[in-house]
């Protein structure tokens, strides 16, 4: 589940602030023109000219350096600095390509679960009838996806998070664990670790899962890698997963290539979604537009499905889809087969 960060906050604010600013700014000199032409105010130099006028220039600056700095930051391109780099891009781009699977019934059929916007995830829903239980990492204020599962398919559901105390819920079945799995290294600036940190196997044990087939929810902010090199040696109980990668840094990129690859064993790639809150990370040639630095990826592992192939559609995103953030355009981009 993707989560609006304070520094998106923070950002919007300042930003509003900003515009709200110069604005009343403008009146107020546009009004004070009025009263006394700017020509005998210039000549004069009147002290009150002089304070708005300064301020109607220093907020005008402040306001082209915010808007510059977020189309820097929205649509950033990594452009490759050497053959190595554009191959590893381009490894990377071709594990993200999607396939349609079907099991006895015809395709798996696919639904959007959790609140609007930020906080969704695209999953199969022949995933969700499988698992016994669903195991939700990083949950900071949001636990609709939990919620849903628990509520629709009368199941339990975990949510695990060490950067808070607690939250509520609409589903007795929903039960709230204050720990981190892999790493707590990623949580935000401003939370406090619990100092509790387990392994995907020891939670298992114990929550007394260890016959239950399991559905994975996970957004932790990059500490993903730490978490699935036990994971994945669980895959045979894992029925499927909706995952936010992140690769915001090169060795991160490096990373999700060869976690992508070793997903790819026991698990089909279904559905693929850029977060708009995060911009983009790099393009290749192998694909059009630029690849977003988290992406929200969704699995069901290959024994529930009886066929798949490639899908013939490769654009994202779909709709189906929503957007992470409602005030950005969702990321589009394509990868080419």
């Amino acid at each position: 589940m993707a989560k609006i960060r304070f520094k998106h906050i923070f950002f919007a604010l300042i930003s509003t602030a900003a515009f709200l600013t110069f604005s009343a700014t403008l009146l107020v000199v546009l009004y004070y023109e009025r009263l006394i032409p700017i020509e005998a105010n210039l000549k004069n130099m009147s002290p009150p000219f002089v304070i708005f006028f300064t301020m109607l220039v220093i907020i005008l600056l402040l306001g082209v350096a915010i808007v510059a700095s977020f189309l820097i930051r929205y649509k950033r391109q990594l452009i490759p600095g050497s053959a190595v780099l554009k191959e590893g891009n381009r490894q990377l781009v071709e594990l993200l390509k999607v396939y349609k699977a079907y099991d006895q019934n015809g395709p798996l059929k696919l639904v959007r679960h959790g609140r609007p916007y930020d906080g969704g995830y695209v999953v199969p829903v022949k995933a969700f009838e499988v698992a016994d239980v669903l195991l939700g990492y990083g949950i900071f204020n949001d636990n609709s996806f939990e919620d849903e599962f628990s509520l629709i398919y009368n199941k339990p559901s975990y949510g695990f998070d060490g950067g808070i105390s607690g939250i509520s819920s609409k589903s007795p079945l929903f039960t709230f664990v204050d720990e981190c799995i892999g790493s707590d290294r990623f949580l935000r600036t401003y939370e406090s670790s619990s100092g509790k940190v387990s392994t995907f196997s020891q939670q298992i044990n114990n929550l007394g899962l260890k016959d239950k087939k399991v559905f994975i929810k996970m957004d932790i902010e990059g500490a993903e890698y730490d978490a699935f090199e036990d994971i994945l040696s669980k895959h045979d109980v894992i029925a499927g997963m909706a995952l936010e990668m992140h690769f915001e840094e090169h060795g991160m990129a490096l990373r999700a290539t060869k976690l992508l690859e070793s997903l790819n064993k026991n698990f089909i790639l279904l559905h693929v979604h850029g977060n708009n809150l995060c911009g983009g990370r790099f393009s290749t040639s192998n694909s059009v537009g630029v690849i977003p630095e988290a992406l929200e990826l969704t699995y069901i592992n290959k024994t529930l499905v009886s066929d798949y192939h490639l899908s013939k559609n490769q654009k994202h995103p779909l709709f189906i889809d929503m957007k992470n953030c409602r005030f950005f355009p969702d990321l589009k981009f394509e990868v080419l087969l």
